[in-house]
């Protein structure tokens, strides 16, 4: 079999993960009071450094998730949690999905060194790109969001209906320019729905942008792991690669 650079899929997800718990742990007490036992977890764990980590992380997390207090008083700013939770929960599923692709072909597992282990990502990657934009697709029409007066979403959806309805070679081809071209339209949305006034539409639009928020995290990993392999092999400057891939950073 046709052998490759060593793309540690699970030190590079656990790694990106990790520099956002740091990041949070160390800026959180300007913006929030943590319930306790998040609070006792931040003291004795430093870092995050296997996937058991970030299970434990996430468990003790949600378990207390609706205690946390915003020092001013800004509920907005709560929406910072969500993000934290979101970026925990899809690293997890982001790491298993390949264990399971991988264990499925019989594959060893945390460590890719041959092409077709490659493969296996990047096919996983299309797969899981392809369920993500159905589920909001469907979600989208559940909510009627066709008919918001503001249209937040119709750019995002529009192009969530193109991914969805792609042949599987198609998908495979358009992968990175799928996930790029969905990262800047939900960035954008992002900004224009922190702008908009409340009205009959507020609540289905948050609804619908926690999904999307949750599928951008997903895409990151995503994006990552499927770079790694030509930026090892020199097909893709560190520099370039560094400007692709978002940096993800909760609190300054």
């Amino acid at each position: 079999m046709e052998k490759i650079k060593p793309i540690k899929y699970e030190k590079i997800v656990i790694k990106i993960i990790d520099e956002v718990y740091k990041n949070f742990k160390q800026n959180y007490q300007s913006e929030f009071i943590a319930p306790q036992n998040i609070d006792d977890y931040f003291k004795r764990t430093n870092s995050l450094k296997t996937t058991e980590d970030l299970k434990n992380f996430g468990i003790e997390f949600d378990k207390t998730f609706k205690k946390w207090e915003v020092k001013d008083g800004d509920i907005k700013k709560t929406i910072t949690l969500n993000h934290l939770l979101s970026i925990l929960q899809n690293a997890v599923i982001v790491i298993m999905s390949i264990d399971k692709s991988l264990e499925s072909e019989k594959l060893p597992l945390h460590v890719v060194n041959e092409k077709i282990g490659l493969n296996i990502i990047v096919a996983t990657a299309v797969q899981a790109v392809g369920l993500k934009a159905n589920e909001l697709v469907a979600e989208f029409e559940k909510l009627n969001l066709k008919k918001d007066p503001l249209i937040i979403f119709e750019k995002l959806n529009s192009l969530l209906n193109k991914i969805k309805n792609l042949e599987a070679a198609q998908a495979f081809n358009l992968l990175m320019n799928n996930i790029l071209e969905f990262n800047q339209v939900y960035s954008n949305c992002y900004e224009k729905l922190s702008q908009i006034q409340i009205d009959d539409f507020t609540n289905k639009r948050i609804s619908m942008f926690m999904s999307y928020m949750n599928a951008y995290y997903l895409f990151v990993y995503l994006l990552h792991l499927t770079l790694i392999y030509p930026k090892q092999e020199g097909l893709l400057e560190e520099k370039v690669f560094q400007n692709i891939i978002p940096d993800i950073k909760l609190l300054t």
